[in-house]
């Protein structure tokens, strides 16, 4: 394993670039508020009622900041199949 900071040798093109962005300090931002937007749902509903939930931001802003803006509780495979309903929405299946 390569000491902390550096790549892998052998690691993907999709990787390096995955590592390349998400070290980006507007990346780092939008982290921070997502983690700052669970903590406050785990002081407001308790740490056992987040448990295989995530927090979800209920507006979609894809760029900017997210503090202060409504969240919900739900469930990690419902959110994490949102995008993917959203892109398939219009299409036509024949």
């Amino acid at each position: 394993m390569p000491k902390k900071g550096n790549l892998d040798p052998n690691a993907s093109e999709r990787s390096v670039y995955q590592r390349k962005y998400n070290s980006k300090p507007e990346q780092k931002k939008r982290r921070a508020s997502r983690n700052g937007a669970r903590r406050e749902a785990e002081k407001i509903h308790g740490k056992s009622a987040l448990v295989g939930k995530d927090v979800d931001h209920t507006v979609g802003n894809t760029k900017g900041d997210l503090d202060n803006k409504k969240t919900r509780i739900i469930s990690s495979s419902t959110n994490r199949s949102a995008g993917a309903k959203a892109s398939h929405r219009n299409r036509s299946i024949y």
